[in-house]
């Protein structure tokens, strides 16, 4: 084997090793650039689901104040039937005030309902704004692993073509290509 076939070999060679490097760098590329993609998708489902939760949580405490009211104005029922029943004056003293607290309480009871309903629709709408970024963060995170890729490609072909014509030349020079 000749001088002259060693010299094809070593830029075949070069030239391989370019081509291998420019394939590896536009696989990672698009690798990282799906990965990302895939996360900024599952964020985007997580956000959704955020946000039908805060829905639910809205409604689920709507839901609980209603059941609330209707308790208490059957406690309310209840205590009028059972002060008539024991012959107490149902219009007047002890009596009414008695059903004005239990009125006044269960009133209570269901504002906070609703404001703990509000508390958790409130956090769920936050988690979602969280999702949304982090979708949008993932997004960018793809797009720049593209634009990366097709840096790392070209610098690979700007790198192997430089390499192949200092081979070139220098055999050149040394005269194993007449």
């Amino acid at each position: 084997m000749g001088i002259e076939t060693l010299a094809i070999g070593s830029l075949a060679a070069t030239a391989g090793s370019g081509a291998l490097g420019v394939f590896g760098a536009s696989q990672k590329a698009s690798a990282e650039s799906a990965a990302d993609a895939y996360k900024a998708g599952v964020a985007r489902n997580n956000a959704i689901i955020a946000e039908r939760n805060a829905d639910e949580a809205t409604m689920a405490g709507l839901a609980q104040g209603e059941t609330n009211d209707l308790k208490t104005k059957n406690l309310i029922g209840t205590q009028k039937v059972t002060q008539a029943a024991n012959g107490l004056d149902i219009g007047s003293g002890t009596n009414v005030s008695l059903r004005e607290s239990a009125d006044a309480l269960g009133h209570l009871d269901t504002l906070t309902i609703l404001h703990n309903a509000a508390k958790a629709a409130v956090g769920y709408k936050a988690q979602a704004g969280n999702f949304t970024a982090e979708a949008q963060l993932d997004t960018a995170a793809s797009e720049n692993a593209k634009t990366a890729g097709d840096l790392a490609v070209a610098g690979s072909l700007l790198g192997t073509a430089g390499s192949f014509a200092d081979k070139w030349t220098g055999y050149k020079q040394k005269g194993v290509f007449a």
